[in-house]
C-alpha cells in the first residue's frame, strides 16, 4: 500500500513478478522460511541486480525503494502465516519501529488465524448440519417434494432445523419439519438422534400423534433440557386425505387450488421435551390435487427486524401475489431455467422470495414443499439395458409420443434431454435403466431411474477436454425444471418442459 496511487500501482506489479521463495536468503522468502525479522538499512547494487526482473530491466530502480527496508513475520499457531514488508525513501528504523512493526504483525496474524479456525469450524458444521438432511427426497407417486436448508448467519452456522420424506406402506408419504431449541453443534447433534427416531417410527407406521408422543418421550430421555418443535403429517394420495399432528410448531400454510394460500387452523399442542402428558391431537383434510403445503422453521418468517407474526403475514401475502402474478402469465411460457408452474421447486422459490430470505438469513432456515398431483398411467414405461445404445432406444421411444401437435413442440428438447440423461445413468450407473414419461396438464415429465444410489448427480463445471461435463449443464439451460428423488434400490432423474399452449414452442432462453 502507499498513499500515491501510481506507486501502488507499481508495488503491485513488481511484487506479481517477483514472488517470495521460501530458498530465499533474504526479504519476504527468508522471514517466511526462518520466522525471524530481516532488517536492510539501504539497498545494494547486488540486491538491486537480483530484485531486478526481466519486465524491468530497462526501467530505472525507484528511488522509493533504496531506502531501509524491514520485514517481520505473521506467526501463527506453531507456523508462520505470511510476511510484512516496510519501505522508507530514506532515514531509518530504530529499534522502537521495529518493535512496533512486529507487534502489528503480530495482531494481524492473530486476527487471521482466528478467521482461518472461524471458517474451519463453519464449514465443519455446516457439513455435519446437512449430512443429517436428506439431501434428495424420495420418488413418489401423485406428490413432489421440494426441500432446502439454509444456515443462518450467527454462531458456527449449525443449528437445530431438521426435516424428513419418508415412503410409507402403500404409497403413502410422511413428512415432518422440527426445530430443536439453541444453536452449535451440540444443536444438530441432537436434531440428528431426533430425525434419526422420528424416520424409525414413522417406518413402524405409527400415527402422527402417536409417533409425537413417542418422539416426547425420546426427548425427556435425553440428558439436559432439548425444547423442541415438531410437525408430522402423513399424505394417502388414494384417499387424498392428510392428517397432521403438531407439537409447538408453526402452522403449515396451504395453498389450495382454488383459493387463496392461509395457513392450517389446528390445535397447536405442546413442544416435545416440556414434561407435558405426550398427548397430542390430530387434524384430517383433503389436499386435492393442485394443492400445496409448505413446513417451515422461524428462520422463514422471523428475524431481528421483522416479529413472527408479521412474518408470516408477508410470506401469505407473496403468495398470494405470486398467485396472482402466474396466472397473469398463464398465456406465454415459461422462462426456461424456471421451475414448472405448480412444482413444489417452484412453490419453495415463492415462499423464498415471498419471505424476503436472503442467502444468508438471522437464524437457520428449513423448508419442506409438498404439492399434489394425479396419478396418471406413464406414457412411456420401458425397461433399458445398462448400454450405449440405450440412448438412442430411449429417443425412439420417447419420439413416438412426441408425434402430436403440441408435444411436437418440445420433441428437439425433450430428445436432446433424455439421450443426456440416459447416457449418464449408462456411464455412472451401469445398471439397468427405466425410463418414464408423464404429461400433467402443460407439464411433460421424463424420468430415468437406475439402481444406483451411491453417487447422486450434481451440474459440473466442463473438464478442459471439451467433451464432459456437459450433460446436467445442458439439462439446467434448456429444461424448465430437474432434479433427483432416490428410489428403494437407486435414484430417479427427473426433468420437466412445459407444453406450449400452441405448436410454436419459445426457444428464447432466458432465466
Amino acid at each position: 500500500m502507499h498513499r500515491d496511487g501510481r506507486v501502488a500501482e507499481y508495488l503491485r506489479n513488481f511484487v506479481a513478478t517477483r514472488l517470495p521463495s521460501l530458498d530465499s536468503e533474504d526479504g519476504p522468502g527468508l522471514v517466511l522460511r526462518t520466522g525471524q525479522t530481516w532488517y536492510m538499512p539501504y539497498l545494494t547494487d547486488e540486491l538491486m541486480a537480483r530484485m531486478s526482473t526481466a519486465g524491468m530491466a530497462d526501467a530505472p530502480f525507484p528511488a522509493f525503494l533504496k531506502g531501509p527496508t524491514i520485514t517481520v513475520s505473521m506467526p501463527g499457531q506453531g507456523r508462520v502465516l505470511g510476511a510484512v514488508t516496510l519501505v522508507r525513501s530514506s532515514g531509518t528504523y530504530t529499534p522502537v519501529d521495529i518493535s512496533l512493526a512486529e507487534h502489528l504483525a503480530r495482531r494481524g496474524a492473530a486476527a487471521l488465524d482466528n478467521a482461518q479456525l472461524y471458517s474451519i469450524e463453519q464449514e465443519s458444521a455446516l457439513t455435519l448440519q446437512r449430512s443429517l438432511l436428506p439431501e434428495n427426497p424420495p420418488a413418489l407417486r401423485g406428490v413432489e417434494i421440494a426441500m432446502e436448508y439454509r444456515p443462518g448467519t450467527a454462531g458456527t452456522e449449525a443449528g437445530g432445523d431438521l426435516y424428513d420424506v419418508i415412503a410409507l406402506p402403500g404409497g403413502r408419504v410422511g413428512i415432518a419439519i422440527g426445530d430443536v431449541m439453541g444453536r452449535g453443534l451440540h444443536a444438530a447433534a441432537v436434531m440428528g438422534q431426533l430425525r434419526a427416531a422420528l424416520r424409525a417410527y414413522a417406518l413402524e407406521d405409527w400415527a402422527p400423534a402417536e409417533l409425537l408422543s413417542r418422539l416426547d418421550r425420546v426427548v425427556d430421555s435425553l440428558p439436559g433440557l432439548h425444547l423442541t418443535t415438531c410437525m408430522y403429517i402423513v399424505y394417502d394420495p388414494v384417499s387424498r386425505r392428510a392428517t397432521v399432528s403438531n407439537a409447538g410448531h408453526l402452522p403449515p400454510l396451504l395453498v389450495m387450488p382454488d383459493e387463496e394460500p392461509d395457513y392450517l387452523v389446528l390445535d397447536p399442542g405442546l413442544p416435545l421435551g416440556v414434561g407435558g402428558a405426550g398427548a397430542f391431537s390430530e387434524t384430517s383434510l383433503e389436499l386435492p390435487p393442485g394443492s400445496g403445503i409448505v413446513l417451515y422453521t422461524d428462520g422463514l418468517v422471523e428475524s431481528r427486524r421483522h416479529p413472527l407474526e408479521d412474518g408470516m403475514d408477508r410470506l401469505r401475502r407473496g403468495l398470494v401475489r405470486a398467485r396472482e402474478d402466474s396466472a397473469t402469465a398463464d398465456a406465454g411460457t415459461p422462462a426456461a431455467g424456471v421451475p414448472s408452474p405448480g412444482s413444489a421447486r417452484a412453490l419453495l422459490r415463492q415462499c423464498l422470495a415471498a419471505s424476503g430470505v436472503a442467502v444468508q438469513t438471522d437464524d437457520d432456515t428449513a423448508l419442506l414443499v409438498m404439492t399434489t398431483y394425479p396419478s396418471r398411467p406413464a406414457l412411456v414405461d420401458v425397461a433399458l439395458p445398462a448400454e450405449p445404445e440405450s440412448a438412442v432406444h430411449a429417443r425412439s421411444a420417447l419420439a413416438r409420443i412426441l408425434a402430436g401437435q403440441r408435444l411436437a413442440a418440445v420433441a428437439d428438447d425433450a430428445l436432446l434431454l433424455v439421450s443426456e440423461v440416459v447416457t449418464n445413468a449408462v456411464l455412472h450407473a451401469r445398471s439397468d435403466l427405466v425410463l418414464r414419461v408423464h404429461q400433467e396438464g402443460d407439464r411433460l415429465r421424463v424420468s430415468v431411474e437406475d439402481r444406483e444410489s451411491a453417487r447422486m448427480p450434481r451440474r459440473q463445471t466442463p473438464r478442459d477436454d471439451g467433451e464432459s461435463g456437459w450433460g446436467l449443464l445442458i439439462v439446467d439451460v434448456l429444461a424448465h425444471g430437474w432434479g433427483v428423488e432416490t428410489t428403494g434400490d437407486g435414484k430417479r432423474v427427473w426433468f420437466d418442459l412445459m407444453i406450449p399452449a400452441s405448436g410454436n414452442a419459445d426457444r428464447t432462453l432466458s432465466r
